[in-house]
């Protein structure tokens, strides 16, 4: 089962991606991925987003389009940047998700509810 959280390691990739490529293309500016290892690209537009995952000798290909809004995304070029899967959901998710998450944590936590 496709888990994001079980990546061992994720890395960002800042400014705008081509979103034309597919697997290939976005493997070779990934490099040689090692398993569990994430890389997220976004558009130009910052309306898309996509995630390559090598899961074992299978790598998946992620897409996630936004209709309304723009991801907040690291912009211009620079190095690739590690980031923990709470950094990755926020970009995907914006911040008020993360608020929501916590939250719902917080009222989980109190006792009688």
């Amino acid at each position: 089962m496709l888990s994001l959280a079980s990546a061992r390691r994720i890395l960002v990739h800042p400014g705008k991606t081509d979103m034309r490529l597919g697997v290939r293309g976005l493997s070779a500016m990934a490099g040689r991925a090692a398993d569990g290892e994430l890389h997220a690209f976004c558009s130009g537009d910052r309306k898309t987003v996509r995630i390559l995952l090598r899961e074992g000798p299978s790598l998946w290909l992620l897409t996630k389009r936004l209709e309304s809004g723009r991801f907040q995304w690291p912009s211009g070029p620079g190095p690739v940047s590690e980031a923990g899967i709470i950094q990755l959901q926020w970009l995907l998710d914006g911040p008020a998700s993360m608020m929501a998450m916590e939250g719902r944590a917080s009222l989980r936590e109190r006792p009688g509810l």
